[in-house]
C-alpha cells in the first residue's frame, strides 16, 4: 500500500484530483482492517439515435434524439429534419387528439442500407433520409424529394433486410400497398405495377374514423409474405388480417385470404410474427390480443387462442418484441401500462408482468433497442411530447428509468407518431 500511495504522490496534481472523484468501495482485509479501493465508473456514451415524426399538417419533420449507453435520451438542442411533406390526422371531434394516424410503423430504419423512411399522410407522399455517418446517426439528410404513395393517407412503412426495397401502406380512399426500390442517390423509386389494393375496405382522405381502416404492414422474417391489418367496425363487421405472397424479386404476388379474429375481438391493430412459429400476435382494440395460427391460413376464419378476458378492459394498440427476454411488450394507452406477454410453442399466451409507465401520459408507438447487451423499451408519450425509457433486464422485469422531454417542437403533441432507432456502436 505504501508503495502505491508514494507512487501517486509523484503524479501530477491533476491526476490525483481525478482519482479522488472516483467512488470508493470498502473491502475487508485479512487483518480485519478495511481497504478503500476506487472504482472507475464509465460515463454514458452516445451510442445511437431515436426518431419520431412531428406529423404536422403544415409540414412534417423527423425529430432525432441521441441515445446514451445507459438508456437515457438527449433531446437538448433538438434538430428537426423537414420531410418536405405534410402530416395529417384521422378526423375527430378534437383535431389534436393523440394517435393521429392510428397506426404503428410511420417511420422505418434500415441499418443495412443506412437510411430512414417516413410517411407524409397529409400530402400522400413518402420521404427517404440518408444516415451518412453511422457513428452519428442523429444527423440525417433528405435524399431527393418525396415521392407519391400511389394512394391516400399513407401510414405505415417497412424495409426488407437488405434495405433495397420498401413497402408502403395507404389507409385512405385509395388503399393498398406500393413497393419501391431504395436508392441513396435518387431516393425511393416506385416499381411499376407493384401496387396492390385491399378488398372490402372503404375510407376517405383523411379517414373519417379509425374503424374499418388499414393499420400496419409487416414483412415476415423469411421475406416470403407481407401482411396487413385492418381494424373492424363492429362484431358484425369485423376487421381482419390479409396480405400477399412475395415473389423472387421481392414484389407482391398472390393474395392471402383474410383471417378474422375470434369473438368478442373484432378490431386487429398492430401485430408481429411470433418467432419460431407460424403465427402472428395481433393487438385488438376491443379485446386486447389474439394469436393467428398461419398453419391453418387456408381457413379464413381460423386463428389461434385469444388472450384471457383479463385484458378486456384495455386499449392495447402497439407492441414490440424483446430478443433477450423472448417476450412481447404491449402498450396499453388506456391504463398507461406496458404488459409483458409470453407466447409458447402451442400459441397459448400468458401475462408475465404489467408495469405502470407514468401517472399522466398517452403512451403510443414503441421500439426496443439493444444497448451494449441491455435492452431498453422506448415509448412515445403523445401527451407530454416525450419518450419514456424502460429497462428490460430479464423476463418479467421491466423498470422505467426515465421520461425524456422533447417539448418545444413546432407541432401539437397530439400529432406526433412513429418511433424507430439506429444503434451505431457497442462496448
Amino acid at each position: 500500500m505504501s508503495t502505491l500511495f508514494s507512487h501517486l504522490r509523484r503524479k501530477p496534481i491533476g491526476l490525483l484530483s481525478l482519482l479522488l472523484q472516483i467512488p470508493l468501495l470498502t473491502l475487508a482485509a485479512p487483518s480485519g482492517h478495511s481497504i478503500a479501493v476506487r472504482l472507475a465508473v464509465e460515463e454514458p456514451r452516445l451510442i445511437g439515435a431515436l426518431y419520431f415524426t412531428t406529423n404536422d399538417p403544415s409540414g412534417n419533420a423527423i425529430v432525432a434524439g441521441q441515445l446514451q449507453s445507459n438508456g437515457s435520451v438527449i433531446f437538448s438542442n433538438i434538430t428537426i429534419y423537414p420531410t418536405q411533406g405534410n402530416g395529417s390526422h384521422v378526423k375527430s371531434t378534437d383535431p389534436h387528439s393523440p394517435d393521429a394516424l392510428r397506426s404503428q410503423g410511420a417511420i422505418a430504419v434500415s441499418k443495412s442500407a443506412q437510411v430512414l423512411a417516413t410517411v407524409n399522410a397529409g400530402s400522400n407522399t413518402v420521404s427517404l433520409f440518408n444516415i451518412s455517418d453511422p457513428s452519428a446517426p442523429w444527423n440525417i439528410s433528405l435524399i431527393n424529394q418525396p415521392v407519391g404513395s400511389f394512394g391516400g393517407f399513407p401510414l405505415s412503412i417497412t424495409f426488407n433486410k437488405m434495405g433495397n426495397l420498401a413497402y408502403v401502406l395507404n389507409g385512405g380512399a385509395t388503399n393498398g400497398v406500393t413497393c419501391y426500390n431504395v436508392s441513396k442517390e435518387s431516393g425511393l423509386i416506385p416499381i411499376a405495377g407493384s401496387d396492390r389494393k385491399i378488398s372490402n375496405v372503404s375510407q376517405t382522405d383523411p379517414p373519417t374514423t379509425a374503424k374499418g381502416m388499414p393499420n400496419q404492414l409487416v414483412l415476415t422474417e423469411d421475406e416470403t409474405k407481407l401482411f396487413v391489418s385492418v381494424s373492424g367496425v363492429s362484431e358484425d363487421d369485423p376487421g381482419f388480417i390479409t396480405g400477399w405472397l412475395i415473389d423472387a424479386d421481392g414484389l407482391l404476388s398472390d393474395v392471402i385470404p383474410p383471417m378474422y379474429p375470434a369473438a368478442p375481438g373484432y378490431s386487429p391493430s398492430s401485430f408481429a410474427e411470433v418467432p419460431k412459429t407460424n403465427a402472428l400476435i395481433v393487438t385488438d382494440h376491443t379485446f386486447g390480443l389474439e394469436v393467428f395460427n398461419l398453419t391453418a391460413a387456408s381457413d379464413p376464419n381460423s386463428c389461434g387462442p385469444a388472450i384471457p378476458g383479463a385484458m378486456a378492459n384495455t386499449n392495447v394498440s402497439r407492441l414490440s418484441f424483446s430478443e433477450r427476454t423472448g417476450n412481447f411488450h404491449l402498450i396499453d394507452s388506456k391504463n398507461r401500462d406496458v404488459i409483458e406477454i409470453t407466447v409458447n410453442y402451442t400459441l397459448n399466451t400468458t401475462v408475465m408482468n404489467s408495469s405502470r409507465l407514468c401517472k399522466s401520459c398517452t403512451p403510443l408507438d414503441s421500439n426496443i433497442a439493444d444497448l451494449n447487451g441491455t435492452e431498453y423499451l422506448y415509448v412515445l408519450d403523445a401527451k407530454n411530447t416525450a419518450v419514456i425509457a424502460v429497462q428490460l433486464l430479464n423476463p418479467g422485469n421491466a423498470t422505467v428509468i426515465g421520461s425524456y422531454n422533447a417539448s418545444g417542437l413546432p407541432t401539437n403533441s397530439g400529432n406526433i407518431q412513429g418511433l424507430a432507432s439506429f444503434i451505431s456502436r457497442s462496448s
